[in-house]
C-alpha cells in the first residue's frame, strides 16, 4: 500500500521574525493551525514536522510533541536533507511538503495538489506559475524523485527549497494546479514579517468557526468584503527567499560541462564536430565545457584542442572512473556522444554528474538522460527524447547564412560549382571514387574538396582532384564550411552530421552512406527527396553515381525541388531548440520556462520560409504558444539591420504573467539569434517590450535588432 506522508518544515530562527511558528493566532499557535490543516487533508497518511537539530529549536519540538505529531530532526541549512531523512524515517511513497509559515493552507487544495501525483506525474505542485494567495503553497513528489534530489542536487537554492531540483529537471514529469489569477494570486497569507502578523491577527479575528473554516474561501471572502485588509502587509518581495538561495547560486563556481566523443580515422570526425557545436550552444549561456577525448581525436579532424582537455590512453576510454578522478567533484552536465558508451556507463556516473544529455543517431539504444538526435528515434529512457531534424546539432554559422543561401537558389542557376565532402577522414577514399566520375562527367566546373588533414588518403585524394579539368580545389580542415556551402550550386557527399549543413543552405547533393550509421539518415532524407540517396558506399554503382550527377546539371526543375525539401527537412535551429528546451529560463519565482517545437503543416514546410510555432512550457506543463514568422523588412534601406531577415513574434498565453513573459522573451531571442524581432503590443504589453530591450517602432509595434 502506498503511504503518503505531509512532511511540515519548522523551525524557530526565522531571520525576520523569530519565533514565527510560536506566535498565538486565535489562541493558538501558528503551528498548530498548520498541523491541524495538514491533517485534515485528503489522501495524507501521516503528518510529521522536520525540524533543525539545534538547541535553539527545542521550543518547536516541545509544541508539536504536545499537538501528537511526530517529529524527524535533521540539519538546518540544508533542508532537502532533512526531508529526506524524514521520508525514509516514517516509510512515505509520496511526500507532500507544507511549510510552517502558512496557517491558512487549506487542505483541499492540498489534497488536489496531491491528487496530480499518479504514476505518470512525478512531481506536482500549485506555485509554478503562482497563481494562488501566497500561503497556499504546496508541493508533492514520489520518494524515487526526493531520493535522487537528495543525491544529485548541489546548488544552494535546491538544498533549501527541496523542490527546485525536480522541479526544473528536464526528466521529470510534473504537474500544476491551477489557481484563480488576479487578484487572489495578490494577496499574501504567509507570515514572514511582523506586519504579517498584524495582518493574520486581525483576519483570524473575523474568520469562521465551522466547518467551512479551512477553506481559502473563507479569507477569500472576508478580504474582497474588507479589502482594505491587503494594505497591511502589502509592499514584501514574495519571493525574498528563493531569491536569497539564488543569490548564493550566482556566488557558486560556474556551471561545468563534461563532453565524451572520440574521433580517429575509423570512425571519422562527425561525433567531435558535433560535440564542438553544442559546446558553443552552451558557452553562449555561460557554461564552462571541457573535453574528455580519446588520444588523438582533435588532431585527427585538424581542430585545435581546447584547454584542459581529457585524453583518455586506450586502457582508460571505456573507464568512467577516469572522469570522477579528472573530476573529483563532479560535474552539471555530462555530454555522451559515443556509440560504445551505454546507458549502463551513463548510469554509473549519475550522481557524479547532475544531468547527462547523450547524443546519438543509432535506432534501438537505451538512455538514462535527456537525448538529441537528427534522427527520429522511438523513446528507450527516461528522457526528455528530443529526436528528428528540427533538432540537428548545427554550428550556429549555417544558421547565420541561411537566409541568404535560400534567397540565393529561389532562381535555379546552371551548375557552375560542386562540393564533395565525405567527412573530415573519409575511411574508405570515397572522395577520389567521387572526383574520377566527375573528371570523367564534367568540364569546366569548379570542384571544392573538404577533407581533414587526419585523413588516411590525403595524398590519394590530392592525387585526384589535380587530375580534374580544371584541378579541384583542395580544402584541408576547412575553416569556413557554411561559405563553402552557400557557393555551391550541388554537392555530393556523405549521410552524417554534414547532411543536415547542406539541408539548412537547401544545397540539393548527392548522397552515399560512408558508414553503417548513415542508414537513418539516408532513410530520413529518402523519405523527405531532400537528395538523391545512392544507398551504402559498398554497394555503389558508378552508373547510378553518373545518372545522379547528369540529372543534377541538367534537370533544374529536379534540383529545385531537392533544395526546397532540403531545406524544409532541417532549417538549422536544432542546437538552438535544444538551449531552449534543455536549459530553461527561470522566473523569479523559480518557475522553469521552455519551449518545445510544434510539428510543422504541410502547408508551412513548402512556405519557402521559417515558421517556427513552440509551446510554451511553464515547469514542463504546456501555458501557451510563440510563433516566430518571417515578414518582408525595407530591402531598399541603407541601414543594415533593415536589411537583415525579420521575424514577427507573437505570444499567446493562458494568463498574461509579466515573469512568463519575459522568460519567453529571453527564449525567443535565443531560438532566433540573427534576426530582426517585431512584436505587437497587443499580444505583449509595450512596457514588458521595452524593458527587453525592445524599441517602439510607431503603429504598436516595437523591434529588436539582431544580436
Amino acid at each position: 500500500m502506498t503511504k503518503t506522508v505531509c512532511i511540515v518544515q519548522a523551525r524557530m530562527t526565522s531571520s525576520r521574525l523569530p519565533g514565527k511558528v510560536l506566535e498565538d493566532l486565535a489562541g493558538k499557535t501558528v503551528l498548530a493551525h498548520v498541523l491541524e490543516r495538514c491533517a485534515a487533508t485528503p489522501g495524507v497518511n501521516q503528518v510529521v514536522v522536520a525540524i533543525p537539530d539545534e538547541q535553539t529549536d527545542e521550543p518547536v519540538v516541545q509544541e508539536a510533541t504536545r499537538l501528537g505529531f511526530p517529529v524527524w530532526r535533521g540539519s538546518r541549512d540544508d533542508v532537502l536533507s532533512r526531508f529526506h531523512g524524514a521520508a525514509h524515517a516514517f516509510g512515505a511513497d509520496i511526500i507532500l511538503r507544507v511549510t510552517s509559515d502558512c496557517p491558512l493552507t487549506d487542505p483541499s487544495v492540498n489534497g488536489q495538489v496531491l491528487a496530480l501525483v499518479t504514476t505518470d506525474i512525478d512531481y506536482a505542485c500549485n506555485a509554478a506559475p503562482p497563481l494562488w494567495p501566497h500561503g497556499l503553497e504546496a508541493e508533492a513528489f514520489t520518494l524515487q524523485w526526493l531520493d535522487r534530489a537528495h543525491k544529485e542536487a548541489r546548488r544552494p537554492s535546491e538544498r533549501e527549497h527541496v523542490g527546485p531540483f525536480i522541479r526544473n529537471h528536464p526528466a521529470a514529469r510534473k504537474a500544476t494546479l491551477p489557481g484563480p489569477g488576479e487578484p487572489e494570486c495578490l494577496w499574501r497569507w504567509t507570515l514572514d514579517t511582523p506586519d504579517d502578523l498584524v495582518f493574520l491577527r486581525t483576519l483570524f479575528s473575523r474568520m469562521p468557526t465551522d466547518e467551512n473554516r479551512f477553506s481559502w474561501s473563507a479569507p477569500a471572502a472576508i478580504m474582497r468584503r474588507y479589502p482594505e485588509l491587503a494594505s497591511i502587509n502589502a509592499g514584501h518581495d514574495r519571493l525574498e527567499g528563493l531569491k536569497k538561495s539564488l543569490r548564493a547560486d550566482a556566488l557558486r563556481a560556474g556551471k561545468t560541462a563534461i563532453i565524451r566523443c572520440d574521433a580517429g580515422p575509423r570512425r571519422g570526425g562527425g561525433h567531435l564536430m558535433r560535440c564542438l557545436n553544442l559546446s558553443q550552444g552552451l558557452s553562449a549561456l555561460d557554461w564552462s565545457c571541457h573535453f574528455a577525448v580519446a588520444t588523438g581525436s582533435f588532431e585527427a579532424t585538424g581542430r585545435t584542442k581546447p584547454p584542459g582537455t581529457l585524453e583518455l590512453s586506450d586502457d582508460s576510454v571505456m573507464d568512467p572512473d577516469a572522469l570522477r578522478h579528472w573530476m573529483p567533484d563532479g560535474c552539471d552536465l555530462l555530454v555522451v556522444d559515443h556509440y560504445d558508451l551505454d546507458a549502463t556507463w551513463e548510469q554509473s556516473l549519475y550522481g557524479w554528474a547532475r544531468m547527462i544529455l547523450s547524443l546519438d543517431d543509432l535506432q534501438g539504444r537505451a538512455h538514462c538522460g535527456a537525448v538529441l538526435s537528427a534522427i527520429p528515434l522511438p523513446p528507450a529512457g527516461p528522457g526528455p527524447w528530443l529526436c528528428g531534424p528540427d533538432w540537428a546539432i548545427l554550428n550556429p554559422a549555417f544558421l547565420a547564412l541561411r537566409h541568404k543561401a535560400l534567397e540565393r537558389r529561389q532562381c535555379m542557376q546552371p551548375v557552375e560549382r560542386i562540393l564533395v565532402s565525405f567527412g573530415l577522414t573519409d575511411p574508405d577514399n570515397t572522395t577520389s571514387l567521387a572526383l574520377d566520375v566527375l573528371r570523367t562527367t564534367v568540364q569546366g566546373l569548379t570542384i571544392d574538396v573538404v577533407i581533414g588533414s587526419g585523413s588516411p588518403w590525403l595524398e590519394a585524394i590530392r592525387a585526384a582532384a589535380a587530375q580534374c579539368d580544371p584541378p579541384a580545389q583542395l580544402h584541408i580542415d576547412a575553416e569556413d564550411m557554411p561559405s563553402l556551402l552557400l557557393k555551391a550550386d550541388m554537392a555530393i557527399g556523405a549521410g552524417g552530421v554534414s547532411a543536415f549543413e547542406r539541408c539548412c543552405l537547401g544545397l540539393p547533393s548527392i548522397l552515399i552512406q560512408i558508414a553503417d550509421n548513415q542508414k537513418e539518415t539516408s532513410a530520413l532524407f529518402s523519405e523527405h527527396r531532400a537528395a538523391l540517396d545512392l544507398g551504402p558506399r559498398a554497394d555503389l554503382r558508378i552508373g547510378d553515381l553518373e545518372r545522379s550527377i547528369h540529372v543534377m546539371l541538367h534537370n533544374p526543375g529536379k534540383r529545385a525541388a531537392i533544395a526546397q525539401a532540403a531545406a524544409s527537412l532541417c532549417d538549422g535551429r536544432g542546437l538552438l531548440r535544444a538551449m531552449c528546451a534543455l536549459f530553461p529560463a527561470v522566473t523569479p519565482a523559480g518557475s522553469s520556462v521552455t519551449l518545445h517545437p510544434v510539428q510543422k503543416t504541410e502547408t508551412q514546410k513548402h512556405q519557402g520560409r521559417d515558421h517556427l510555432v513552440s509551446d510554451i512550457l511553464v515547469d514542463g506543463q504546456k501555458y501557451g504558444s510563440l510563433t516566430l514568422e518571417h515578414v518582408s523588412t525595407n530591402a531598399g534601406s541603407d541601414d543594415e539591420n533593415a536589411k537583415a531577415p525579420a521575424m514577427m513574434l507573437t505570444v499567446s498565453l493562458e494568463t498574461r504573467t509579466a515573469d512568463v513573459i519575459e522568460a519567453t522573451l529571453i527564449l525567443a531571442r535565443r531560438l532566433a539569434p540573427w534576426e530582426k524581432l517585431i512584436a505587437h503590443e497587443e499580444t505583449i504589453p509595450g512596457v514588458i517590450l521595452m524593458q527587453a530591450g525592445y524599441t517602439p517602432l510607431g503603429n504598436n509595434l516595437f523591434a529588436q535588432e539582431p544580436m
